[in-house]
């Protein structure tokens, strides 16, 4: 009985949260101004293979190589590697240039 709970448990807040993150996603795309960027591998001087990073890489470990969204930038500045499964890691940081288009 307390496992069916969690699994709704866990079903219900994941709804939740997509929501609101369907929400943000909304409001932003109403707002006139937003934040496009590249991301370029200081290692490589290239786009970073997001795949390659998922798998190798020990601080993106948590992430699905086979569902890689791309980067993201939160409120304080972090740059963060996606999935499309809403699994996030935190980029080191220093490993990559940021450079933003205007």
């Amino acid at each position: 009985m307390f496992t069916i709970a969690l699994i709704i448990g866990f079903i219900v807040g994941g709804l939740v949260g997509m929501s609101v993150m369907c929400l943000v996603v909304a409001a932003s795309e109403r707002y006139d101004k937003s934040l496009e960027f590249t991301v370029i591998d200081k290692t490589t001087g290239k786009y970073p293979d997001l795949e390659q990073l998922a798998l190798k890489e020990e601080w993106a470990q948590n992430l699905i190589y086979t569902d890689m969204e791309g980067f993201c930038i939160d409120e304080d500045g972090n740059l963060l590697l996606m999935d499309e499964c809403g699994n996030v890691a935190y980029c080191p940081p220093g490993r990559f240039k940021v450079v933003k288009r205007i």
